[in-house]
């Protein structure tokens, strides 16, 4: 089974040092770079994730929109 972002609701800014490499290895990241580094390679990893994990919900509300236009768009002011 692949593996899904089971990441607590913490960001990556919350978490220590050690939970950050920790999750770097897990996620298959040489944990061995500076602790900015990976933090930034993490988030980067779990946006792609997410984001792959979403495809298709996010292509389905896209649909959605072009056929409907945006909801309560006539109430904006511009």
């Amino acid at each position: 089974m692949a593996q899904t972002l089971e990441l607590s609701a913490k960001s990556t800014r919350d978490m220590s040092a050690r939970e950050i490499r920790a999750e770097a290895a897990r996620f298959g990241i040489s944990p061995n770079d500076d602790i900015e580094v990976l933090r930034a390679a993490l988030k980067t990893e779990l946006e792609r994730r997410w984001q792959e994990e979403n495809r298709d919900t996010i292509a389905a509300w896209n649909r959605w929109i072009e056929i409907n236009g945006l909801p309560l768009e006539r109430y904006r002011c511009w």
